[in-house]
């Protein structure tokens, strides 16, 4: 196609801006695809006569290309965008315009630098979740390639950072302040240049407190430990010019129902990236663990993301803590081996084990195991008010109802089982047995990201 020097200067800026798009998608940076000849509106003609204006068009449909490369899956709704910013600018504009055409040209200006600087913070956000979802990525691909080896393994602390090839590493705090409020500005200015700390960063904390810096960063936080909750109160600031200045959390980190109890927190770096870990990794009847990670980059946090880790249960001898166990008599390792099978019967699934062992009792069976199962939910001896479950076992011709629950200490509930043996002697229930089985994370069952 045969067009002038002048043409090919604003050759992208066709109201019909899409096209250009389009094919700036498929063709070399340099091409250009608009005929200024078949410009017809105020709009058309000013972008091909304004060599700035002209400039910016080119700029936009290359930031809208950088876009769709940058998210690929978000092509159609960027193209829509963009539809609906050409009709936006054609009729704020136009209505604008006066015979001298200034007023025009500048809104047409305004209205391009407007989108362009939307286009590149969309690009920039879209790096942003690159850079955040990329590092989630390396955790999750990492502790999988070392899960088999450490069946049930606590994911950040122990096996990544135990792990020459993860990639991570966990910094120490820099030092604990046992008075934050005088401690953290001695350290301030024994600091080289000394470092100013205002009073507003130490007044929430009234007892001992971590300090702690994020590697090659100015970015530190002032950390407690509060509460049998383990909850962690943090305030964040970075130092600039000299003086410590008081930051926002990194996202993720900064609302109450993002955690913050029951979970350790490290400051680090993945593939020498700066990052804040949180690690969640209870010991809880959920068979699973999770690791939020807030990535660094570029002087500011680009986001947070969560590794979720599932494990299939592990069923041995060993509990958490030492519970109560009881047992009299011939029958007492019979029952403790059903204990252990009966507890991962009820973790795999509870209604179709009571339902297989419901069907497998004879009529007489199954009336004297009712009348034991109502006695056991009307009697207070349950695991510190935690409900029961029950099930039926029957043993040398003696019925049994079986009372399955966690074990809890106050508000806290614990993955080991508590498992009683009660049978009906003279029309009441009789303690004949009860067992601990331990219940662990196995192996890893899957992996997710978040």
């Amino acid at each position: 196609m045969e067009h002038d020097q002048r043409e090919d200067s604003s050759g992208l800026a066709r109201i019909g801006l899409l096209p250009a798009v389009l094919f700036l998608l498929h063709a070399p940076a340099e091409a250009q695809s608009f005929d200024c000849k078949k410009a017809s509106t105020k709009v058309e003609h000013r972008i091909c006569d304004d060599k700035a204006i002209a400039n910016l068009d080119v700029s936009l449909a290359r930031e809208v290309k950088n876009a769709i490369a940058a998210t690929p899956d978000q092509r159609k709704s960027l193209l829509e965008d963009e539809r609906r910013w050409i009709s936006d600018r054609d009729s704020q504009c136009a209505s604008s315009a006066t015979p001298a055409g200034d007023s025009l040209s500048t809104c047409l200006t305004l209205a391009y630098r407007k989108r362009i600087e939307d286009l590149k913070k969309t690009l920039a956000d879209a790096e942003d979740v690159r850079l955040t979802v990329a590092s989630c990525q390396k955790i999750a691909d990492r502790y999988r390639a070392l899960a088999a080896a450490h069946p049930g393994g606590v994911p950040l602390a122990e096996v990544l950072i135990e792990s020459p090839k993860s990639g991570v590493v966990l910094d120490e705090p820099v030092m604990t302040l046992p008075h934050p409020e005088s401690d953290l500005p001695d350290w301030g200015q024994r600091q080289d240049p000394p470092i100013v700390i205002p009073p507003e960063l130490t007044e929430d904390f009234v007892s001992s407190a971590k300090l702690q810096r994020l590697p090659n960063t100015n970015f530190h936080s002032i950390s407690s430990v509060d509460g049998t909750a383990h909850c962690i109160n943090s305030s964040y600031f970075e130092v600039k010019n000299g003086r410590a200045e008081k930051a926002s959390a990194p996202p993720g980190f900064d609302t109450e129902e993002d955690g913050g109890c029951m979970v350790e927190r490290y400051y680090g770096t993945i593939d020498n990236s700066p990052a804040l870990f949180e690690e969640e990794y209870r010991f809880t009847p959920d068979m699973s663990s999770k690791v939020k990670v807030a990535t660094w980059n570029s002087g500011h946090f680009t986001g947070s993301c969560t590794v979720t880790f599932s494990f299939a249960p592990k069923f041995d001898g060993r509990t958490l803590n030492d519970w109560e166990a009881t047992c009299d008599g011939k029958q007492c390792d019979e029952l403790h081996k059903a204990a252990l099978k009966l507890a991962e019967a009820a973790q795999n699934d509870l209604q179709s084990a009571q339902s297989t062992m419901e069907e497998a009792l004879s009529p007489a069976q199954r009336t004297e195991y009712v009348n034991a199962a109502k006695l056991a939910d009307e009697s207070p001896d349950s695991e510190n008010g935690q409900p029961e479950d029950h099930l039926p076992y029957v043993y040398q011709g003696r019925v049994y109802v079986v009372s399955l629950a966690h074990f809890t200490i106050g508000w806290r509930e614990f993955a080991d089982w508590s498992v009683k043996f009660d049978s009906l002697e003279n029309g009441k229930l009789a303690r004949q047995g009860a067992f601990a089985i331990g219940m662990q994370k196995g192996p890893l069952m899957s992996v997710s990201i978040n």
